[in-house]
């Protein structure tokens, strides 16, 4: 992991995002296209489907 200057290492958890305050805004929808694997390529069950 890469942490810039200034930000102490345990600040910081896999998956967050590092940015200047107001330079990016929250979404509440998204489009995504998404390929699922199979059972018998690997893949695991998965629910789908509108989120309330």
């Amino acid at each position: 992991m890469s942490v810039p200057g200034g930000v102490a290492a345990g600040a910081v958890e896999r998956g967050q995002v590092l940015a200047a305050p107001g330079s990016i805004g929250e979404h509440a929808r998204f489009a995504a296209a998404v390929s699922l694997l199979s059972e018998e390529h690997g893949g695991a069950d998965v629910r789908t489907g509108e989120r309330g």
